[in-house]
């Protein structure tokens, strides 16, 4: 053994200097350990911050709408299977333009197998809670799954029915009419040889028509006839005929009609003035009367003398040979 080995044999080291440096050892391995934890949570609590100030942004773009798709709530009655797919509804009451894109998409199929479901089916009777509603339209039917789609065009809240993100919208079908045919007749009848230029007047009615393209809402004041003050016949449609007929103020035209007994449950006619050159003059109002007594008014911005080169059209929806379907088709969407 040369002189280091012998010099290394005989050091013995101190056990509390070993255990005090492995101490302080790792007592700085843990401090370095914090402060590369802090270092890393630095860009995470950016990032978060920046996801709830992008969250917070597109909430608030999203807040005057209630848009969901892929609800898939189903009620079957009778054989019929209604469910909800889409709903889209704008929830700013005073943003007009919004207001009036307002959709709810619908599907019916037979799944009993009777085929009473097809392009010429019409969702007649139905409601939708806390909602007005400017009608239903299929939009598509497909002939290999037998399921046809429809939109419900709801518009308005008033009172502030629902509240949309805590509770439920509901809709209910009551109804629905089967076989539809739809044709546009001429009425064949000379509408300025038939005026009542004694008509009585029942009073004035004001509403407002909405332009959803442009924003804005127009209003109008409306004369409104006297009922009954006439009795014409329509040729070309049997269960109809003309209560009263007369130019109003403001170059209006209100003819007054009435659908009588013989007419099918579910039929209904629209009335349609169009020039020689095929345009349709502008109508500004109709069923400002009760349905209880199929009583409608349809009013069309027209001048006498422009009657001259008018012809009166009636849109007919028959569903004579047809079925009428009554139920309870309810169910519910919700945020």
């Amino acid at each position: 053994m040369n002189n280091y080995q012998k010099h290394m044999h005989d050091i013995h080291p101190d056990i509390e200097l070993i255990h005090d440096t492995k101490r302080k050892m790792r007592s700085a391995a843990s401090t370095d350990a914090k402060n590369r934890r802090k270092r890393s949570y630095r860009p995470i609590a950016v990032l978060i911050a920046v996801i709830i100030v992008l969250s917070s942004a597109l909430t608030a773009i999203a807040a005057n709408r209630l848009v969901l798709s892929n609800v898939n709530q189903t009620a079957t009655f009778d054989g019929i299977e209604m469910t909800i797919t889409d709903v889209d509804i704008a929830t700013d009451e005073n943003d007009i333009a919004q207001r009036e894109k307002g959709e709810i998409l619908l599907t019916l199929k037979d799944i009993s197998g009777k085929g009473r479901i097809s392009q010429f089916t019409d969702i007649k009777d139905f409601d939708v809670r806390g909602f007005k509603s400017d009608g239903c339209e299929m939009i598509n039917f497909d002939s290999k799954t037998g399921v046809a789609t429809y939109s419900l065009k709801v518009y308005d809240w008033p009172h502030g029915g629902i509240d949309y993100f805590n509770k439920r919208g509901k809709i209910t079908i009551k109804s629905i009419a089967t076989n539809r045919k739809a044709e546009t007749v001429d009425t064949e009848l000379d509408v300025a040889s038939h005026l009542n230029n004694k008509a009585t007047k029942s009073g004035e009615s004001s509403f407002g028509i909405i332009d959803a393209q442009n924003g804005y809402s127009t209003s109008y004041l409306v004369e409104l006839l006297k009922k009954d003050e006439m009795n014409l016949p329509v040729p070309a449609v049997s269960w109809l005929r003309i209560t009263n007929m007369a130019m109003t103020a403001r170059n209006h035209l209100n003819i007054q009609v009435e659908r009588t007994g013989d007419m099918k449950d579910y039929n209904f006619a629209e009335l349609k003035l169009k020039k020689s050159d095929g345009t349709e003059v502008k109508q500004i109002n109709q069923d400002v009367h009760s349905e209880i007594d199929y009583h409608s008014e349809f009013i069309f911005e027209v001048t006498e003398k422009e009657l001259e080169d008018c012809t009166l059209y009636a849109e007919v929806y028959d569903y004579s040979e047809g079925e009428a379907i009554e139920g309870k088709w309810e169910t519910v969407f919700h945020k």
